[in-house]
């Protein structure tokens, strides 16, 4: 993590198997809903919407996966015992052969300011380069929070921001097993290509923080805890 800005976690017990199916069974419920509010407006010219927004507001086995040990133990490894809770998070879609890409950025563009948190992702199914895994650009968290430009793909609804000026570094797929937690710096690079296999590659990603009294997530809400101090926060 600290030499490419990120790791991956594959080795994983029955127990955090058990959450993932969950999480990945509430997601194909909440893919169907018809209700849009479940999704993000953010969508492509055929209607393929990018992703699920705050699932875990919307199925309790999100907040499950939240908790469980082995996310904590990510959030240890790199920020000790604070007490890290979720800003917000969502369901990366890739639906088979939808033209659908996101631009090189990093998580930082979005921000206003530097953050100290990073982002974690979970397969909730086997993921590869020809399902549209994402891919990563070893080293570019040290370049630091670099300016992004607003852009509209070809097709899209809304506008993605990407990297104005790209550093020369060769991205690298990071695929694997569906329970591999795959997580990254604020400041990695990062892309993903489209879905060329079938089925709908999905991917949970959530932003963690530290915090060290109570805070909410972006919406204002008292977040969910997910190491340190659990009295800190109430639940949502």
């Amino acid at each position: 993590y600290r030499d490419g800005g990120y790791a991956v976690a594959r080795t994983l017990g029955a127990a955090f198997a058990g959450l993932v199916r969950a999480a990945a069974a509430d997601d194909d419920r909440l893919a169907e809903a018809t209700d849009d509010t479940a999704h993000a407006s953010f969508r492509n010219a055929a209607g393929f919407f990018y992703h699920v927004a705050y699932p875990h507001l919307r199925a309790a086995s999100f907040e499950r996966l939240f908790r469980s040990p082995e996310i904590s133990a990510v959030a240890r490894s790199l920020l000790g015992d604070r007490p890290v809770y979720v800003t917000h998070s969502k369901i990366s879609y890739k639906y088979h052969e939808a033209d659908q890409a996101w631009l090189p950025h990093q998580d930082s563009g979005y921000k206003a300011e530097a953050r100290d948190g990073f982002t974690i992702c979970v397969h909730l199914e086997d993921v590869s380069e020809a399902n549209g895994a994402l891919q990563l650009f070893p080293g570019s968290h040290r370049l630091g929070r670099l300016p992004h430009a607003r852009i509209v793909r070809p097709g899209d609804s809304a506008p993605q921001i990407a990297v104005r000026d790209m550093p020369d570094i060769a991205p690298e797929f990071v695929g694997g097993p569906m329970g591999s937690i795959l997580y990254f710096a604020l400041d990695t690079i990062h892309q993903s290509p489209p879905n060329h296999t079938g089925g709908n590659r999905k991917i949970l990603i959530f932003e963690v923080e530290p915090v060290g009294c109570l805070s909410n997530d972006e919406h204002g809400r008292p977040a969910i805890v997910i190491n340190g101090r659990r009295s800190a926060v109430q639940s949502l």
